[in-house]
């Protein structure tokens, strides 16, 4: 829905034409920024398996954590708890990635794109106004 714009009151073409120009500056603004949205969603592929393998991760890293319980000191052990800080590592890498990459992160960006997209579509709408108030002039 596009609002009503005052562009009766432009009164000259010149000035028409200066408001033109920064919609069409503004406008690539927003087509780029559309752009890099779109691209930065086609790394969002694996949002949702970095969730389930963070859960997945905890369970295991809680079973570990038993199972180091009644081992006694030794390689064994010493092999068993290099396991647990592997998947500890990867755990915080995978956190740390879902700040950036998570479904949170994904539906943000998703939010980011609608409203350029909206935008864009006032840009236009008024664009058109401007232009049809500078051929009434």
């Amino acid at each position: 829905m596009s609002l009503i714009y005052s562009v009766i009151k432009l009164p000259t073409v010149e000035a028409c034409d200066a408001l033109l120009a920064s919609l069409a500056k503004s406008r690539a603004g927003l087509v780029n920024r559309q752009s890099n949205l779109q691209f930065q969603l086609t790394n969002f592929a694996g949002a949702s398996s970095i969730d389930a393998e963070i859960v997945s991760l905890g369970s295991q890293i809680t079973t570990q954590q038993n199972l180091l319980v009644g081992i006694p000191d030794g390689d064994d052990r010493r092999s068993e708890e290099n396991d647990l800080l592997r998947m500890q590592l990867r755990r915080n890498t995978l956190l740390s990635r879902a700040d950036t990459y998570g479904v949170s992160a994904l539906i943000e960006k998703e939010h980011d794109l609608a409203l350029v997209t909206v935008q864009l579509t006032e840009n236009d709408a008024l664009t058109t106004a401007v232009q049809d108030r500078k051929a009434a002039l």
